[in-house]
C-alpha cells in the first residue's frame, strides 16, 4: 500500500465513519446563518464568503465528507485549474470526449476472478 492510499484509509470502521458523516450534517441543517458562518471559518479557517444559508450548507457538508473521505485528487485539481484558465482566456472549453474505440474492439474485464468479454 502506497503513502497516498494510507493516508486516505480511515481508522473507522466504514459504517461508523457513515454514521458519523450524518450525523455532522444533520447538525448543520439545524445551524442558523451566524452558527454556519462560524462552522465555516473553523473549517475553511477563510473568512466566510457572502452566500446564502443554504449555499453554505451544502458547501459545509461537502467539506465534512471531503475531510473524511479525502478531497479531490490532484490530477483533478490540475484539470479544473486549467479548464478555468481555459475560459477565463478564450471564453470557451471543450472537453475530452475520452477514449475511442473502433468497431471490432472487444472489451476486457476481470470482476471477482471471472473474465467478462463484450465484443
Amino acid at each position: 500500500m502506497d503513502a497516498l492510499t494510507r493516508s486516505r484509509v480511515s481508522l473507522r470502521p466504514a459504517p461508523l465513519l457513515a454514521r458519523a458523516i450524518s450525523d455532522q450534517i444533520a447538525a448543520l441543517q439545524q445551524f442558523g446563518l451566524a452558527e454556519l458562518r462560524s462552522e465555516w471559518r473553523r473549517l475553511f479557517r477563510i473568512q466566510t464568503p457572502n452566500l446564502s444559508r443554504d449555499l453554505l450548507m451544502r458547501a459545509l457538508a461537502y467539506r465534512v465528507q471531503e475531510r473524511a473521505h479525502g478531497g479531490l485528487t490532484n490530477a483533478t485539481q490540475r484539470k479544473l485549474a486549467s479548464l478555468a484558465a481555459a475560459l477565463e482566456a478564450g471564453g470557451e472549453i471543450s472537453l475530452d470526449p475520452g477514449p475511442q474505440i473502433k468497431p471490432g474492439a472487444r472489451l476486457v474485464r476481470e470482476w471477482r476472478g471471472r473474465t467478462h468479454t463484450a465484443p
